[in-house]
C-alpha cells in the first residue's frame, strides 16, 4: 500500500555560478574559499590517510526545499555574510554528505546502544587477558592447521 508523501517544492540551486570565462575576481575568490576550505576545515572533512588531496569546492548544486533555502539566505543576509552565501551554502551541503555518508549509520539507536555497552566490553576483554597471562600453555597439544 502505498502512502501518500509530504508536497514540498524543491530548488536546484547553483554554487559559485559565473560567466564563461570566468573574471580574474571570481578565480581569486574560488583560490580564498579553497585555502580557508583546507585551513579551517580539513579536521572535519578530511578523514583519516585515505584523503591526503587537498580539499577543494566539489559540490556546484544544491537541491533544497524552497522553504529551506529562502530561511537559510534569509538568515546569511541578516548576519551580514551575504557575500560569502554560495559558500555557506557549500559547507552545509559538504557537512550534510559527511553525515549521510559516515556518521547516520553511526546514530541509530542500535549503534548507540553499542557505544554505551563499550566500557562493559573493554572490561570483558581486559580479563580474558589478564587470564591468559597467567595462564601456561606449555603443555597445550600442537594441533595442524
Amino acid at each position: 500500500m502505498r502512502t501518500a508523501l509530504l508536497k514540498f517544492d524543491i530548488e536546484e540551486y547553483p554554487l559559485f555560478k559565473t560567466d564563461i570565462p570566468a573574471s580574474n575576481e571570481y578565480r581569486l575568490k574560488r583560490e580564498f574559499y579553497n585555502f580557508y576550505l583546507n585551513q579551517l576545515f580539513t579536521p572535519i572533512f578530511g578523514r583519516g590517510m585515505q584523503e591526503l588531496d587537498d580539499l577543494k569546492l566539489d559540490i556546484f548544486k544544491l537541491i533544497i526545499p524552497n522553504t529551506k533555502l529562502k530561511s537559510i539566505c534569509d538568515f546569511i543576509e541578516k548576519s551580514g555574510l551575504g557575500i560569502h552565501k554560495d559558500f555557506i551554502l557549500f559547507l552545509i551541503a559538504k557537512i550534510e554528505q559527511v553525515y549521510v555518508g559516515e556518521v547516520k549509520f553511526y546514530d541509530s539507536p542500535e549503534q548507540e546502544e553499542k557505544v554505551k555497552n563499550f566500557p562493559h566490553e573493554v572490561k570483558k576483554l581486559h580479563q580474558v587477558l589478564k587470564m591468559a597471562e597467567h595462564t601456561s600453555f606449555k603443555n597445550d597439544k600442537k594441533t595442524n592447521p
